[in-house]
């Protein structure tokens, strides 16, 4: 693999101005006057570095990194610079290694995880796309007049009353779609400004108001962040195409411009990832979710925080945060930020010159971590992080193509249960049997950039291009996996056999429930989990039943039962037959645990 890549100008987009030199999270100045701000760089390091690239009118930035063609010409002398003031000892290894980055040199051999490009995933000899099935599709692109510029980037999912709805981030704003069945539609467009290459999403459920909320927020050509109160997505009956459930009360903006590279949400707070100097701030979302109140962050001299991922470990809330150009991922404790307390630095990966640490992903035991390396030099790092103090590096892998079809930069990736899911750019996206956590297996793919339509002819070339699957969501009950692709639209893939999401860690669910005949009502009867103090608590359950057989389908029959209960008796009017139940525990981010199914044979 190629670290020193050739990079196609995305969108077409060359910026002529080195004031205006863009890439994540800011432009090349901006990170730049942040390192002398903060006494990294000295005046004469800044005038020295700044006077290189100027002498080259022609110097072209992408949104990610230097065009490499052009950039040849200033290589060795800005190298030689570099180098230079740290023998010295005028510039430290760290500040060495963020500036490399920020340049896009290629990688020593000794630098980077595992001194080189990552491993093929281990034997993958699936036919077709392996374990992933079609489900939908829609591309809104399609419905652009003049679109060249418009791309689909972020994406997360919402369920509510048996129906399914992906909320896809794009150039242009958010839209809300409903991918309940195989043809998806569009039941609502908000238009919001900025955020042409740079929006994401993802959502809070309020226990108190029973109300969730989508937060979307975006960076560039000044993107701010809303907030819009999804209660109107309700009720079992579908919303028509374009029926705009959402009245304009309750689409709020918010401001923080261009305070969102990238978001997330967990344990009641809300995290803006900057993916520069203003680091990750944090927001609580318990009194208000309607004005989210700044607690803390993780700002400063290199604290990019491009991604950020929070888990609760060992009974203390940490935040994984993807610290971009510095290729470290730093890990925090944020238990108690409520109360501010800063984030305190638990651990954090070794540096590594050539590499951008674009997001993480914990297994759900929370003794592995993968990182995703965006500049293609290794791809996905696994990490054992038992000692949160000391990350160690196992190994690193990538995609089965890479060798024989092209080399192709990752994204994101998630994990539920047993698999790694991955938005692969021109890769499209990938699925790997994580069973053994430490040797991933390749089992299924859709391409969704080289083929969208699945007719198995690969159309595009895969050729190091920031295109093609850019995010994916896998918190649906149902198991349906949704993925956004950049130019070819909104994806909806199913597994065989998906578990449902482990969101409560396996401890929340209800158990107790077992099969059995009644000439009386149904009654279910489970184990209430005992109180914990974190948001991992289930606060409320929900019932389905079938009245088909076990594998469904299911319909919901009650919304919400409170968490103190352990009962429910089924007074419908049910005719003698054999009943299949599940109970589901919910917390306060409508993470969710499901029971086993329990049958229930109602006699005359």
């Amino acid at each position: 693999m190629k670290v020193f890549k050739s990079i196609a100008v995305f969108l077409s987009a060359t910026l002529t101005l080195a004031s205006s030199y863009m890439l994540m999270g800011g432009t090349l100045d901006t990170f730049l006057d942040d390192l002398l701000a903060d006494g990294a760089i000295s005046e004469s390091q800044y005038s020295v570095i700044t006077g290189v690239y100027l002498k080259h009118a022609d110097l072209h930035f992408n949104q990610h990194q230097v065009v490499d063609n052009i950039f040849i010409p200033l290589r060795d002398e800005l190298r030689s610079f570099i180098d230079g003031e740290v023998r010295v000892q005028r510039l430290s290894k760290n500040t060495a290694t963020y500036l490399l980055n920020l340049f896009n040199f290629k990688a020593a051999p000794e630098d980077g995880p595992e001194g080189g490009p990552g491993l093929l995933s281990r034997s993958p000899s699936y036919s077709s796309n392996g374990i992933v099935t079609k489900g939908g599709h829609i591309n809104v692109k399609d419905k652009q007049s003049g679109a060249g510029d418009f791309i689909n980037n972020g994406i997360w999912g919402y369920e509510t009353d048996g129906r399914e709805y992906a909320l896809q981030c794009s150039s242009d704003g958010f839209r809300i779609i409903d991918v309940t069945n195989t043809r998806p539609f569009i039941v609502q467009f908000i238009r919001m400004g900025g955020g042409r290459i740079w929006r994401d999403v993802e959502t809070h459920f309020d226990p108190v108001k029973k109300t969730t909320y989508a937060y979307v927020g975006a960076q560039g050509q000044g993107g701010k962040l809303w907030v819009v109160n999804l209660s109107e997505l309700s009720g079992p009956t579908a919303h028509g195409p374009n029926s705009k459930p959402i009245p304009l009360k309750h689409i709020k903006l918010l401001g923080y411009e261009n305070f969102s590279h990238t978001l997330s949400v967990s344990y009641g707070l809300l995290f803006l990832n900057s993916g520069g100097s203003g680091g990750c701030q944090i927001f609580d979302l318990t009194k208000d979710p309607w004005v989210p109140f700044l607690v803390s962050s993780t700002e400063g001299n290199q604290r990019d925080c491009h991604d950020s991922f929070s888990r609760m470990v060992d009974g203390r809330l940490l935040l994984f945060s993807a610290d971009g150009y510095t290729s470290r991922v730093r890990i925090y404790d944020i238990t108690d930020v409520r109360s501010g307390v800063s984030p305190l630095l638990r651990g954090e990966t070794e540096r590594s010159d050539g590499t951008y640490a674009h997001s993480v992903a914990l297994t759900d035991d929370s003794k592995y971590m993968y990182t995703f390396d965006e500049f293609d030099s290794y791809d996905i790092a696994i990490y054992d992080i038992s000692v949160i103090s000391k990350p160690t590096l196992i190994k690193t892998f990538q995609w089965k193509g890479e060798e024989s079809e092209g080399s192709s930069i990752i994204h994101n990736g998630f994990v539920r249960g047993n698999f790694l899911f991955t938005a692969y750019y021109q890769a499209g996206f990938r699925v790997f049997d994580i069973s053994n956590p430490i040797e991933p297996v390749e089992v299924g793919n859709y391409e969704t950039h080289r083929d969208p339509e699945g007719s198995g002819v690969l159309k595009k070339d895969v050729n190091e291009g920031y295109q093609g699957a850019w995010n994916v969501f896998i918190g649906l009950s149902s198991g349906k996996i949704l993925v956004s692709d950049m130019d070819s639209g909104t994806f909806v893939l199913t597994l065989p056999s998906l578990e449902a999401p482990s969101g409560l860690k396996g401890s929340l669910s209800p158990c107790g429930l077992s099969s059995r005949s009644t000439k009386t009502i149904p009654t279910l009867k489970w184990d209430t989990p005992s109180e914990a103090a974190t948001s991992e608590a289930a606060t409320y359950y929900v019932i389905a039943r079938s009245n088909a057989t076990q594998d469904g389908p299911y319909d919901i029959i009650v919304e919400e039962i409170s968490s103190a209960e352990g009962t429910y008796r089924d007074s419908s009017e049910l005719v003698p037959n054999t009943y299949y139940y599940t109970v589901t525990a919910k917390n306060s981010e409508a993470e969710f645990d499901a029971s086993k199914v329990v049958k229930i044979t109602k006699q005359n």
